[in-house]
C-alpha cells in the first residue's frame, strides 16, 4: 500500500487520469484520427478495397506491400516509407468499423498488418538507436 502511494505521488496527474486501459485497436484509431489527417487514405482504402476484392485469402504481408507500392492520383508514393504504415491501417480499421465490418476476415488481416507495421516501427528505431549510438571507448594499448 504504501509503495503504491509513493508510486501515485511520483506519477504527474495527467498519467494517472490516463491509466485507464483501451484496447490496442481504439488507441490506434484514436491516434490516427487527429486534426492532421490523411488527405490519401480514401485513395488508399478504394484501392485496397479493389486488391481484397480480387483476393479473398490477401495476406497482411500483401497489404503491406500494396501500400509500400501505393501511387495516389497526384503522382505521390504516401505509404512508402515504413512509419506511416502503422497510422494508415488503423485508419483503414477505423472506416471498416464505422461501416459495420469489423467482423470481416479482412478486418482481421489488417489487425494482424497492424501488428506486423508496430514491431517492423520497433525494429527500425532500435537500429537508428543503436547507429546513433556514440561507439564505446577503445582501450589504448
Amino acid at each position: 500500500m504504501i509503495n503504491q502511494l509513493k508510486l501515485e505521488t511520483q506519477l504527474p496527474s495527467s498519467v494517472l487520469a490516463a491509466s485507464e486501459l483501451e484496447n490496442l485497436d481504439q488507441r490506434l484509431l484514436s491516434d490516427s484520427s487527429g486534426s492532421n489527417g490523411d488527405q490519401y487514405i480514401e485513395q488508399l482504402y478504394a484501392s485496397l478495397k479493389k486488391v481484397w476484392g480480387d483476393n479473398e485469402n490477401i495476406t497482411s504481408k500483401e497489404i503491406i506491400e500494396h501500400m509500400r507500392n501505393f501511387v495516389a492520383a497526384d503522382g505521390v508514393s504516401p505509404y512508402g516509407n515504413i512509419r506511416s504504415h502503422t497510422g494508415a491501417l488503423a485508419q483503414i480499421m477505423g472506416i471498416l468499423k464505422d461501416n459495420g465490418e469489423d467482423t470481416s476476415s479482412i478486418y482481421g488481416v489488417l489487425n494482424q498488418g497492424v501488428g506486423f507495421s508496430v514491431v517492423s516501427n520497433g525494429i527500425l528505431d532500435s537500429f537508428i538507436f543503436k547507429m546513433i549510438e556514440r561507439p564505446e571507448e577503445v582501450d589504448s594499448w
